[in-house]
């Protein structure tokens, strides 16, 4: 049986920065999709609104619009939760007493724990999810009165 050559703390670093902005860009990239997603959501909102004006329709614009910010509420909660793996790997390379470079990960954390924590992609990412969860409560209970 042979063993596996140690991997150096370069290649460590590399695989950890790699993943790091990969799950980074995925991230984004879904967030870009919902926007998308959210402007022909709207777009058949104000035209189920304007022309229909009736119940079934109406009701599943609710539905729809809650369904699809519950849906992207939960890809941005794993994606968090996926770029804390290799952000804790990186924190460990910066704390160690050989690292010569800025400690960004360090200062950011820093940072968050101050009264600028709400000013983050993930503050402004979740304000929109649940503002269309909110609005899709709203159609569908508006939908039941008219």
């Amino acid at each position: 049986m042979s063993q596996n050559p140690p991997i150096s703390a370069k290649d460590q670093f590399d695989y950890a920065w790699k993943h790091f902005a990969f799950i980074s860009e995925q991230r984004i990239r879904s967030f870009n999709f919902y926007i998308i997603l959210l402007v022909a959501t709207v777009g058949g909102t104000i035209t189920v609104f304007e022309k229909l004006h009736r119940l079934k329709p109406m009701l599943m614009c609710g539905v729809w619009n809650i369904f699809i910010g519950f849906v992207f509420l939960i890809i941005d909660v794993r994606s968090k939760r996926m770029l804390e793996i290799p952000k804790n790997s990186l924190r460990t390379f910066e704390a160690e007493p050989t690292w010569i470079g800025q400690k960004l990960i360090l200062a950011d954390d820093q940072q968050a724990g101050s009264h600028y924590r709400w000013i983050s992609f993930t503050t402004a990412f979740r304000a929109t999810f649940f503002a269309q969860i909110l609005a899709g409560i709203l159609i569908f209970l508006y939908a039941q009165f008219i």
